[in-house]
């Protein structure tokens, strides 16, 4: 159990993943965030955290950390010893596509009286919801194909990456330069 600090510097105890490792991590001094990818089991997968350096927060990191330049954050990382703390992050959401479908003018597919439908359907049919459900599970009890592989090294090379305050966090995949999901995690699961 370790402290976490939220968005207003008031703590709370959480469990936190440590992992010594190789993994690659993006360090810039022209940005207020660095980056740690961590690969999954699906190849060219990763869990990337993108956390605000000292006196940043996510705000401050919202205002100039651009999503679509995701790949180039990964191309510019390096490989590199990282003592890892990261709390252990249960996210579960879901998002109904209904109402951005209808303000991008596709209305009449979703009632009941309108849809068409003929050229794939015989029988008049209208959709009732488009719903995503997303749930992400992040911890350190499932070690498999994606935990990199652990070596003795000194933890005086190591550069520490400490998750103690709140973050952005993606599943990013580097080979179709594409984010599968996002949340900004302000307050992980509190013990």
């Amino acid at each position: 159990m370790e402290t976490f600090y939220d968005e207003n510097g008031k703590p709370s105890t959480v469990e936190m993943m440590n992992q010594k490792s190789d993994l690659r991590i993006f360090l810039s001094s022209d940005h207020n965030f660095e980056i740690i990818f961590i690969p999954l089991v699906q190849k060219y997968q990763y869990s990337a955290i993108v956390l605000p350096k000292e006196r940043y927060n996510v705000r401050d990191v919202l205002k100039n950390f651009d999503i679509m330049k995701m790949k180039t954050y990964f191309f510019y990382s390096k490989l590199q010893y990282v003592d890892l703390k990261l709390p252990k992050i249960k996210i579960r959401d879901q998002y109904d596509f209904v109402e951005i479908l209808n303000y991008f003018g596709l209305k009449e597919n979703f009632v009941t009286d309108r849809p068409d439908f003929s050229r794939i359907m015989n029988e008049p049919v209208f959709i009732g919801n488009i719903i995503q459900v997303t749930n992400l599970n992040f911890d350190d009890h499932d070690e498999d194909a994606s935990t990199p592989t652990m070596t003795d090294k000194s933890s005086e090379l190591s550069y520490k990456f400490h998750v103690t305050k709140p973050f952005l966090y993606f599943v990013f995949s580097y080979s179709e330069n594409i984010v599968y999901a996002s949340a900004v995690v302000t307050r992980p699961n509190a013990a």
